[in-house]
């Protein structure tokens, strides 16, 4: 993995594609829990309690990342905040090599791609996909947290030196962080055909934010192991 590590040193991505990428919850608790316990040194009984499992763990990061995303749609106009990038990492450790930004996807999104295709064909102001799409994905889109499939994709231009050295390797370690909660998973990543529909669903979401994005791109997926 130190060829992974030296081929996304000064790796270079478009930028609009990945130049980076409120409730009281299970997360904020524990980031809580463990502030109690650097200024005390004392563990409270929330940090005793037996440790999840990976799956687990995964699915309260599912269920952050649809917070994180219902705040973007509805009080930010559709901009990431932190939390919505990862840094990322050899498996094996060392510095973040690179950042960037993912979607997460509906189960059985095929539906949900063509409502937003629709937006963007019926119309050649961005300003009204713009608006239209925050409204669809305000309103419905991220409600669900148990109704997304565990894969997250990036979205890259071909000649991305970044997803070659992505690919290379074929697996990665991605660290999620925003207000003192933090995940972090290893992945295995592939690149998706074109007619995937998580290769659609992925285009589509960008193209609905990003007018100039070409029609010739790469979609690569992260599977976590868990």
């Amino acid at each position: 993995c130190s060829n992974f590590s030296e081929s996304l040193r000064g790796a270079k991505y478009p930028r609009g594609i990945n130049d980076e990428a409120i409730s009281i919850s299970f997360e904020d608790c524990f980031a809580t829990a463990k502030a109690f316990a650097a200024l005390t040194g004392r563990a409270p009984l929330a940090m005793t309690t037996k440790k999840m499992d990976s799956a687990e763990q995964y699915w309260r990061f599912m269920s952050w990342q649809c917070r994180l995303r219902r705040l973007s749609m509805r009080e930010l106009d559709g901009r990431p905040t932190e939390g919505m990038s990862a840094g990322v990492y050899s498996v094996n450790g060392g510095d973040e090599q690179a950042r960037l930004n993912f979607i997460i996807t509906r189960e059985n999104p095929q539906q949900r791609t063509a409502e937003i295709r629709h937006i963007v064909r019926k119309s050649r102001d961005p300003g009204e996909w713009r608006k239209n799409g925050l409204r669809l994905l305000a309103e419905r889109h991220y409600q669900d947290d148990d109704a997304f499939v565990n894969d997250l994709t990036a979205l890259f231009n071909l000649d991305s030196d970044l997803a070659s050295a992505l690919l290379d390797a074929g697996r990665c370690h991605l660290k999620f962080a925003e207000a003192g909660i933090e995940h972090g998973f290893d992945f295995d990543v592939r690149v998706l055909p074109r007619d995937d529909e998580l290769f659609q669903a992925t285009y589509w979401h960008n193209h609905l934010f990003n007018p100039s994005l070409p029609g010739q791109v790469q979609v690569l997926a992260f599977s976590p192991r868990l």
